[in-house]
């Protein structure tokens, strides 16, 4: 079964919403073991949408940092004008996928100059 693209964004966007909310609100309650155990539950649910958010973006065909943790899903930012594909970038770290060739200043030894 197939899930529409659009709905699942909306769903990840709407969790990632309610749970910046449940933080603010988690900030009015007194402390004490109530506040701690909901602390833990809204962590656990964020990090269930950040796996979700990776899937999902996996499956899209996105690649993923992984010199960031939570690994971060890298952006699109443009055409690769070595290889013709596309180049993705990384908006925590920067890091650039793929990475480009190195450029030689001098005749390299497996080409044959």
């Amino acid at each position: 079964m197939e899930i529409e693209t659009n709905a699942l964004t909306l769903f990840i966007t709407a969790l990632r919403n309610l749970i910046g909310g449940l933080r603010d609100a988690k900030e009015m309650l007194p402390d004490g073991k109530a506040k701690q155990e909901i602390e833990a539950k809204i962590e656990e649910t964020d990090s269930a949408r950040i796996e979700a958010e990776i899937n999902l973006a996996q499956a899209w065909g996105y690649p993923i940092c992984r010199k960031t943790f939570p690994p971060e899903v890298m952006l699109k930012e443009g055409d690769d004008p070595e290889t013709g594909g596309e180049r993705f970038r990384c908006p925590k770290c920067g890091d650039v996928h793929p990475k480009p060739f190195p450029k030689l200043d001098y005749p390299s030894p497996l080409i044959g100059y």
